[in-house]
């Protein structure tokens, strides 16, 4: 085991002890009908109204006051079967655009981590870093910066099908 690339340590399962085998991950699902996708979007919306995912300060590493939400968000997209749903890292205009990309992106991530940590399929998950591009108000003010720091969670319908 340790001969192969990225391998550093492997324990056995089968300890004498019931391994419950890996939950199914349907990766062919059927896509969620138009109305699925916007009453989806709207238990979304609804779960995220007036707050915020909160972040450590100028890292991507979540909050302790995020848990909550992450919980009502994970519930809401975990019921969500047949979408796929696009967590969008958005940053405020100050710093460089490379370091509000990356960080926009790592934030993205940790959200993701945190969903799939909460029992939502990864596959269903899509982080993507916008970084400074997309403000929501175009000014220097603290109270611009605070609506541009943000994640979004836009909601489709898988790809593919049965």
């Amino acid at each position: 085991v340790r001969a192969i690339p990225g391998m550093a340590f492997a324990r056995w399962a089968d300890d004498g002890k019931a391994v419950a085998a890996p939950a199914k991950v349907d990766t062919d699902p059927t896509p969620a009908t138009v109305e699925e996708v916007k009453t989806c979007q709207a238990d979304v919306d609804a779960a995220i109204k007036g707050k915020t995912v909160q972040f450590e300060s100028g890292t991507s590493t979540l909050s302790v006051d995020s848990s909550a939400l992450i919980d009502q968000l994970s519930a809401a997209i975990a019921a969500c079967g047949g979408t796929r749903v696009e967590v969008a890292g958005h940053t405020d205009l100050t710093g460089g655009d490379a370091a509000n990309q990356r960080l926009s992106e790592e934030r993205a991530n940790s959200v993701v981590a945190a969903m799939v940590a909460k029992s939502v399929p990864s596959d269903r998950l899509v982080p993507k870093g916008y970084g400074e591009t997309k403000p929501v108000e175009a000014a220097m003010t603290a109270a611009a910066n605070a609506k541009n720091r943000r994640i979004e969670f836009h909601v489709a319908a898988a790809e593919g099908g049965k």
